[in-house]
């Protein structure tokens, strides 16, 4: 149960009445309120978040694996539905270490295939918006699909292509995250919304090659894996 305070901030954090209430009573110590700003300036300062992300991927390294912070370019955002029930988002976006798109001609066809090489981090919840009366808040499931930014590009200009590349998000993740089924058919752009949820960086881990340190995220999944590579 949530704090039953009326107008309280707390409410959308979804906590209990005694979570509410300690909460509540530490911010009201000027220490505490002073070091979760400090806490929370680091959190935002790109420099710290640079330093900290080169910390981990340099005790990986040292564990003899390669990893890599890849951060989400926001494009658009596919809304839809888990197993007919549940609202989910999809948020497409770009990343310049993704392999690009490639197309391939069919023999004794016209046209062409493409392969869509894509990243894709597990499902994270989110609070929709609004609360049932006296109900639980609204929760959402969302879902990052990244793509190479060319790829973006052509889907922002070509229909066709840009069909495709959800149809290859949607079937990504229900693959590897959502068996139950996405509801494909009922897929649709969300109007105005670049980014459904606050953008997180996923991690990649992968083995180091002979060629190099780090090959081109193309067809690579690890089970270690933060995200997934495809």
């Amino acid at each position: 149960m949530s704090s039953s305070r009326p107008g309280s901030s707390l409410e959308d954090l979804d906590l209990t009445g005694e979570e509410a209430a300690r909460l509540a009573k530490a911010f009201q110590d000027e220490e505490f309120k002073r070091l979760f700003a400090e806490y929370a300036a680091e959190l935002s300062d790109p420099a710290q978040r640079a330093t900290y992300e080169a910390e981990v991927c340099a005790l990986e390294r040292e564990r003899g694996v390669e990893a890599r912070f890849l951060h989400p370019e926001p494009g658009w955002a596919l809304r839809t539905s888990l197993g007919g029930a549940r609202k989910c988002y999809l948020n497409i976006c770009a990343n310049a270490l993704v392999g690009k798109p490639e197309a391939e001609a069919e023999v004794g066809r016209r046209g062409c295939t493409w392969r869509l090489p894509h990243c894709l981090s597990p499902g994270r919840e989110e609070l929709g918006r609004g609360r049932p009366p006296g109900g639980e808040p609204r929760r959402c499931l969302v879902y990052d699909v990244l793509f190479h930014p060319e790829a973006l590009r052509r889907a922002r200009r070509e229909p066709r292509f840009r069909e495709v590349l959800h149809q290859t998000a949607l079937e990504a993740v229900e693959k590897h995250f959502a068996p139950q089924g996405l509801d494909r058919a009922n897929a649709r752009v969300l109007r105005g919304v670049k980014y459904k949820g606050v953008p997180q960086a996923s991690l990649l881990r992968l083995a180091p090659t002979r060629s190099g340190p780090f090959p081109e995220l193309r067809t690579w999944i690890y089970p270690r894996a933060h995200c997934k590579c495809l």
